[in-house]
């Protein structure tokens, strides 16, 4: 081992790590799996999403909106279905969703939620996945 490497068979022999030194290898390691995980993770977890279903168009969306909004892609989706089971609740009840101004303009009304409005074409290319 040459002297810029760091040994650690004085840990192996019963000697104990300063503070610093305990704090700089847990700091490599943080590191290097971070490193790792950053590397694989991503590919593991779009793998996953696409065996459960979801469309490549679909983990692309979760992919980008976590980034945009420095969140998991957990929260992202979880964010998502509650804002779509609000929206269906709306729905149910005669109710529309929109997105509004501090002074209460429509921005954009949020449509699609009631299966009944999608087209024919949305149905096939479901189907078809």
């Amino acid at each position: 081992m040459t002297e810029s490497q760091p040994t650690v068979a004085p840990v192996l022999e019963g000697e104990v790590l300063s503070p610093q030194a305990t704090q700089a290898l847990s700091t490599a390691f943080e590191s290097a799996l971070t490193k790792a995980f950053d590397r694989v993770g991503p590919t593991i977890y779009d793998e996953v999403m696409r065996q459960v279903g979801l469309s490549a168009e679909a983990v692309g969306l979760i992919r980008l909106l976590a980034a945009k909004s420095n969140q998991s892609k957990d929260q992202i989706i979880e964010k998502a279905l509650t804002l779509y089971g609000l929206a269906l609740d709306a729905t149910e009840k005669g109710n529309k969703m929109a997105i509004i101004t501090p002074d209460d303009l429509i921005l954009r009304d949020i449509n699609g939620i009631d299966d009944s409005e999608r087209s024919s074409d949305e149905d096939a290319a479901r189907d078809s996945e």
